[in-house]
């Protein structure tokens, strides 16, 4: 299989899945030579598990990874076993998993539900922990020994937040977001007004034709920047969210005396989607820390460290 890997393609599938959304993406190599990328969003498990059994049918060798997005998870910034109860888990049963100088927990429940999902098509072959995204790429750079560092990874509705000094994990935190029905509003509220602009329209124009028209051209517009400025709102709502968790991560960080203390200098920011200028300037304003942000993509991040452990495993 080793020698046929060169000349055969290889398909690196990464997934996310949601209650009502699964998105996926796939990088097709062959001889680690890009030769094609697909990315699919689907509303059903079971529409994503079919076209990976067809894409398991279509490549002789393909490799599947999960972000594994359950909110109970977390990191215990502690290798000793001793130490774990002072961490309130809780009773669940968990699943511990080495990282540098800490641990990550996950509950087991959800490795075995991703496990059996995934059995009629060959399994899964990795699951990551946002914990463990967020360290490899981290591990990545050129990391100062004096410095401790805040990095934020922002996925979806997805909060991965870490503390290390130099590669020295001190802290981590992690939170699920709930999706906001904001936008369900947004469409209530356009149709409602859709419907009203329609009578409106079938009224004016028994009096004037003309002044029908152009009354709902304008009522349109009026909907139209009505929707911006709720998805807008929307937005913004869901970024004070995310400062408030950091806020109180950082409070957490400095005055739980299970962790250490030390002073955080910087603070990286990666994420999917851009924030505003002014999600920056609040949480400057807040912790007198600049964020350097980064734009990713989560998925290729999965991608490529699929690839990374794969050639470890062949060395």
């Amino acid at each position: 299989m080793f020698f046929l890997k060169k000349y055969l393609p290889q398909i690196f599938i990464a997934i996310l899945i949601k209650e009502n959304e699964q998105i996926f993406k796939a990088k097709i190599y062959r001889n680690k030579n890009l030769i094609s990328t697909q990315e699919k969003t689907f509303n059903d498990e079971k529409k994503l598990l079919e076209h990976i059994k067809k894409l398991s049918k279509k490549y002789l060798i393909y490799y599947i990874g999960l972000f594994l997005n359950n909110q109970e998870q977390g990191l215990i910034p502690d290798l000793n076993t001793n130490n774990i109860e002072k961490f309130n888990i809780g009773k669940m049963s968990v699943k511990y998993l080495p990282l540098n100088n800490a641990q990550i927990y996950i509950a087991t429940e959800h490795i075995e539900y991703f496990n059996e999902l995934f059995e009629e098509y060959s399994g899964i072959d990795f699951l990551y922990s946002p914990f463990a995204l967020l360290y490899y790429h981290i591990s990545k750079r050129n990391l100062s020994l004096e410095k401790t560092i805040l990095y934020i990874h922002n996925y979806d509705n997805f909060l991965t937040l870490m503390i290390c000094k130099g590669k020295d994990i001190l802290f981590g935190d992690y939170k699920v977001f709930e999706k906001n029905t904001t936008q369900g509003n947004i469409e209530e509220q356009s149709d409602s007004l859709d419907d009203e602009l329609l009578f409106s329209k079938e009224k004016e124009e028994l009096d004037m034709q003309e002044n029908s028209e152009f009354l709902d051209s304008e009522n349109k517009e009026s909907v139209l920047q009505n929707d911006i400025d709720f998805k807008e709102l929307n937005s913004f709502s869901h970024d004070m969210e995310i400062c408030n968790y950091i806020f109180s991560s950082i409070q957490k960080f400095y005055n739980d005396d299970k962790y250490s203390n030390n002073f955080i200098d910087e603070l990286v920011f990666f994420s999917d989607k851009e924030f505003s200028l002014t999600t920056f300037e609040v949480i400057e304003n807040e912790i007198f820390l600049e964020p350097k942000f980064e734009k990713i993509d989560t998925l290729n991040w999965m991608i490529t460290l699929m690839q990374e452990e794969l050639n470890s495993y062949e060395i």
